[in-house]
């Protein structure tokens, strides 16, 4: 499944070798979307509505649609589907679709959430990095899950985010991404990340991906994506 600026499009696979593209009709605007991780279902987040749908590919429809506020970014992980709530400071934690019941509120302690990461498959547990706004800025928490509770990290000295600036973490979670998708030619900043101790350290160069859309991890250990190109690599180089 495949959104482009606000038009979703799913992969249908053929007998041959041959892949179609085809439209996939929504009641509202997709701002965001996530795949389960069973690849069984899309979460859908319909932002100005207030809405998150879920869509079947099986069916090829959308098959439930629950409220929340503010819904900015989604992603799937350990079972569970984490929603940034923008304007309202908290990450809503839904269970995984089809039943996308909502189970719990994490304040994160800043407003403006607007981009969660977080490691992902045997490596997920239950903590993710949340990139928010505050204060004419950009900071980093980072968010326990199972405890309710967040930590900002402290990032001075070490990078200075703008705004636009996102937050990504590597699939096992131990390399930090501080990428701007709203530069073209923005750095990548890259930095490793010992969760015990919560300490950041710088590990490489920046890179220049010359790419306005922020980089996502899409495979294990070596792929991220962004408008113009895909890198190979740990990290993109």
């Amino acid at each position: 499944i495949a959104l482009f600026l606000t038009n979703l499009f799913f992969l249908t696979a053929l007998p041959s070798s041959a892949a179609d593209f085809k439209h996939l009709s929504a009641p509202h605007t997709v701002t965001d979307m996530a795949l389960s991780e069973d690849g069984r279902y899309a979460v859908l987040l319909h932002e100005k509505q207030n809405l998150i749908s879920v869509w079947n590919a099986k069916a090829e429809k959308i098959i439930k649609t629950v409220k929340s506020e503010s819904p900015r970014h989604v992603i799937c992980r350990g079972g569970k589907v984490l929603v940034a709530n923008y304007g309202k400071g908290m990450i809503s934690v839904f269970t995984a679709p089809p039943e996308l019941e909502l189970k719990d509120q994490i304040s994160v302690g800043a407003d403006k959430v607007i981009y969660l990461s977080a490691p992902q498959g045997k490596f997920y547990q239950d903590w993710a990095f949340a990139t928010v706004e505050t204060e004419g800025k950009i900071a980093c928490f980072n968010v326990d899950i199972n405890k309710d509770s967040s930590y900002k990290m402290d990032i001075s000295g070490i990078f200075s985010p703008s705004l636009g600036d996102i937050v990504i973490c590597s699939y096992d979670g131990n390399l930090i991404l501080n990428h701007n998708p709203q530069i073209k030619d923005g750095n990548v900043s890259v930095w490793s990340f010992n969760h015990v101790n919560r300490q950041l350290i710088r590990f490489k160069p920046d890179a220049r991906p010359s790419s306005y859309t922020p980089f996502r991890q899409i495979a294990q250990g070596d792929s991220w994506f962004g408008t113009e190109n895909v890198c190979i690599g740990m990290p993109p180089s």
